[in-house]
């Protein structure tokens, strides 16, 4: 982080004034994998005036912190949950539908903040976006946020192309989410969907991988849906249901004393 990032994020103006006065550089990468310009800074921490003084004087209002990663001033507002800033920055010329770093949208249901994601969809945020691989749909985490994309367009069986990723409905069963994995099924998500050739998993596969929350998700798929216990394990470093299983059951024994996903699948 530069003097003049740092002045951002404090909302220390007379610092930020003698830092531009002697040349401060005012779009310098923000250092770090997940660093912020100081438009970023600024932004994320809520300095609307500080804000307006930087795009006054050409801070560029799509900057990355980092040229990889990072925050946008845009993203860095979503997850503050800061409206009026938001707006501000999309009437300023912010892009909602930014395909690098810390996408906006991304950000905001990652976070389950459903009221930011809304106002970004009303603003013109391309629910079907793609960053790193994954569309939004891959990172939510309720279901009043799944509807509200699904209302707005969302492919909910659509696949990741990040090397590691999965559908939604396998990002679901890995995190024990059984709400939203009874949803994404209802609205029409393939249980089994291939999961990407690296540690892929399947839907059965992920919840065999869930823990403590795996069990209820693997009774729904065996016996409403008709899941295949012995599924195929990916080509590189995959698991069946049972060696998942397993291997989930190994690493918590000694605190559980549960055998019952392992009992269950061998049944």
């Amino acid at each position: 982080m530069t003097a003049l990032q740092a002045a951002c994020e404090a909302g220390n103006e007379k610092i930020i004034d003698i830092l531009l006065q002697e040349g401060a550089e005012i779009n310098a990468d923000g250092g770090g994998l997940i660093g912020k310009s100081a438009l970023a800074a600024a932004s994320g921490a809520g300095h609307f005036g500080i804000v307006k003084k930087l795009l006054d004087l050409g801070a560029d209002i799509n900057q990355l912190g980092h040229k990889v990663y990072g925050y946008t001033a845009l993203s860095a507002a979503v997850e503050q949950g800061d409206f009026d800033l938001v707006d501000y920055l999309v009437q300023r010329g912010a892009g909602v539908q930014a395909k690098h770093g810390f996408m906006a949208l991304k950000s905001a249901i990652s976070r389950d903040r459903v009221d930011v994601t809304s106002r970004l969809l009303k603003l013109g945020a391309n629910v079907n976006a793609e960053v790193d691989g994954e569309a939004p749909v891959h990172v939510v985490c309720s279901v009043e946020m799944l509807n509200l994309l699904v209302a707005h367009g969302a492919q909910v069986n659509r696949p990741s192309f990040h090397p590691y990723g999965c559908t939604a409905l396998q990002g679901a069963a890995k995190h024990g989410n059984l709400d939203l994995v009874k949803e994404l099924i209802r609205l029409g998500s393939d249980i089994h969907a291939p999961g990407p050739e690296i540690r892929g998993r399947t839907a059965l596969q992920s919840a065999a991988s869930a823990y403590p929350d795996g069990l209820p998700i693997i009774k729904l798929l065996i016996d409403e849906y008709g899941a295949d216990v012995n599924e195929a394990r990916s080509s590189e470093e995959g698991y069946t249901s049972l060696e998942a299983a397993c291997h989930l059951t190994a690493t918590w024994y000694a605190d559980t004393q549960d055998l019952s996903l392992v009992e269950f699948l061998l049944e």
